[in-house]
């Protein structure tokens, strides 16, 4: 099941951060991370990050199977510490809402555009080290 999240584009500048990542990319990330839960009625209190291929963070974190044949760099996000309701697109008759206490997302490294979203018994970030938590 997916969750439809809309984001505007996101601009920021910055200097180097303890994490590694630069300010930008955290402002992005961050900002990303708020909006989504924003829109699934919630507040983003948790925020972790790793960076990886769309295909091993979509098969790690959403239990996709096989390959989704796409190598682009992103970072996949779960968002954590509060009840998130989100609506969902799924097959018809499905419910229009999903409630759950994670999300993950995963994000076009160079863009900063979603590509996936959901949650799932999966929701981890276990094996894309190094996770990053930015809040």
């Amino acid at each position: 099941m997916a969750v439809a999240i809309s984001v505007a584009a996101l601009s920021a500048c910055g200097h180097s951060q303890p994490s590694g990542l630069d300010a930008t990319d955290t402002s992005h990330l961050l900002a990303f991370a708020d909006a989504a839960a924003h829109g699934c009625h919630g507040k983003a209190t948790h925020v972790q990050v790793a960076r990886s291929t769309r295909d091993k963070a979509t098969i790690a974190t959403m239990g996709e199977i096989g390959s989704v044949g796409d190598h682009r760099p992103v970072w996949a996000m779960l968002i954590t510490g509060d009840t998130y309701t989100c609506v969902t697109t799924g097959p018809s008759g499905s419910s229009p809402t999903q409630t759950t206490h994670d999300l993950v997302l995963i994000i076009d490294a160079k863009t900063f555009q979603g590509t996936d979203g959901g949650w799932s018994a999966h929701d981890t970030l276990s094996g894309l080290a190094p996770v990053i938590t930015l809040r």
